[in-house]
């Protein structure tokens, strides 16, 4: 006798194993989702501090360049376009950016 019947005589419930791990997969998709999302946070913060960062250092307009990838934004039809206007006119006048307006500009960058 296999030691699958000997489960299901002892009423062992295939739905609730199968229940099991399909929770389990729903987890880890779940934190591959947040792991995708935290680095494309993370490459979108980089993109905006080397954008700050040569504007710095070729003394060029910092709200005239983020309005550049504003405009080609717009162009793509990426989502939340007008946000690099946005954040290119807030570091210029020094201001921090916030996780959202980071969200929002991360549909630059997705692939």
């Amino acid at each position: 006798m296999s030691s699958l019947a000997i489960h299901q005589e002892d009423g062992f419930d295939r739905s609730i194993c199968n229940k099991v791990f399909y929770e389990k997969k729903k987890e880890t998709y779940s934190l591959l989702d947040k792991q995708n999302s935290i680095r494309l946070l993370i490459k979108t913060l980089d993109n905006i501090i080397k954008t700050y960062n040569k504007c710095i250092h070729n003394k060029l307009s910092i709200a005239a360049e983020f309005d550049k990838i504003s405009q080609v934004a717009s162009l793509k039809k990426v989502k939340h376009a007008s946000i690099h206007s946005i954040i290119g006119a807030k570091l210029s006048r020094g201001e921090e950016l916030s996780l959202v307006e980071l969200y929002q500009a991360s549909n630059y960058y997705k692939n």
